[in-house]
């Protein structure tokens, strides 16, 4: 949210590639609240009133951009000149799922080049929806009990519920194909 159209729709397109495409559902910029079912990315005008039960929900997290009022404004560091705020219905915590941990280290390590960072997000990516494949395959198809997911969980490395979270987003990212694939193989073999 912010009066600068132009950062809110870098911002979600930025954060938007940080999840598989099949998840990605945006709105860049609006002069109205869109509710959720219709994005997951909501780009806001400062002026647009948030919904309370938006404000106080654990599944909603707005981040508001201000100018700092009588902020020079150098072009070598634009973002200098706003302050950001988090908040919703959830504590932001320092340690989030383990993939964002990797990426975060990744980028703030200065000695790797900008194209071994996008690589190291590529393979993230694809080891995290490979897992969240394996997930699927385990609990919707062959229909395993909650004490195997969990000892699937484990050995994926995925047992906080952080990342358990996270594969279950990511799940929903899931074609209709592969999942129909993986349904009529199953049909096809009983």
């Amino acid at each position: 949210k912010s009066g600068n159209r132009n950062l809110v729709e870098s911002a979600i397109n930025i954060l938007a590639t940080l999840i598989p495409i099949g998840c990605v559902r945006k709105i860049l910029f609006s002069d109205r609240y869109e509710e959720a079912y219709r994005c997951n990315f909501l780009g806001l005008s400062s002026d647009v009133e948030i919904p309370a039960h938006i404000s106080t929900s654990e599944f909603c997290l707005l981040v508001e951009a201000r100018l700092i009022p009588g902020h020079p404004l150098p072009q070598q560091q634009p973002l200098g000149n706003y302050e950001f705020s988090i908040s919703g219905g959830t504590a932001v915590t320092d340690r989030g799922p383990t993939i964002l941990n990797k990426l975060e280290a990744a980028l703030s390590n200065e000695s790797l080049s900008l194209e071994v960072v996008d690589q190291c997000l590529i393979c993230l990516k694809e080891q995290w929806m490979n897992k969240a494949k394996v997930i699927f395959k385990f609990t919707r198809v062959d229909g395993r009990r909650k004490d195997e997911s969990q000892r699937l969980l484990a050995v994926l490395g995925a047992t906080d519920e952080d990342n358990v979270n996270l594969l279950k987003f990511w799940m929903t990212g899931l074609s209709k194909t592969y999942k129909s694939h993986l349904l009529s193989n199953v049909r096809g073999t009983s």
